[in-house]
């Protein structure tokens, strides 16, 4: 199992009055590494993927856990896989941690669903989504 490796700083908008990330400012990073993953597996970014297939990708679940802080100017990896790939859904897997420490900062988990556009309806999630995904991929839930 493969894992995506994306790099942001932490900016001055992700931080509180001590310089120290504000808890909410997690989710962006999470974007980030998921529009990445999509971005290097589909070779296309997610409006394209949502185009495409006729889709939406909800959240529909986010967990998190808090392990360390991070500072205004650290340099963040954060490593992302595909944890669970479902029917309908796929669980992304996150860690969080300073370039050149292993030590976690963050780690969380989301899941999104595929919602047919027109209906708002789950849908199927497309085989060519997990056909791209799948080096990245740890648990399936459906049919390969």
């Amino acid at each position: 199992m493969q894992r995506l490796t994306v790099t942001e700083r932490v900016r001055w908008s992700d931080v509180d009055f001590a310089g120290i990330v504000f808890y909410g400012s997690y989710i962006r990073f999470l974007e980030i590494a998921e529009e990445e993953l999509f971005r290097t597996t589909l070779k296309m970014t997610s409006m394209e993927l949502y185009d495409k297939f006729n889709i939406w990708l909800p959240r529909v679940q986010i967990q998190c856990d808090f392990r360390s802080s991070a500072e205004l100017d650290d340099l963040l990896e954060v490593d992302i896989w595909v944890k669970r790939f479902g029917k309908k859904s796929i669980t992304l897997q996150f860690e969080t941690h300073k370039k050149g420490d292993s030590r976690l900062i963050f780690e969380a988990s989301t899941t999104v669903a595929s919602m047919d556009r027109a209906t708002k309806k789950g849908t199927w999630m497309p085989d060519e989504i997990a056909d791209k995904l799948a080096p990245y991929v740890t648990e399936w839930a459906r049919p390969r």
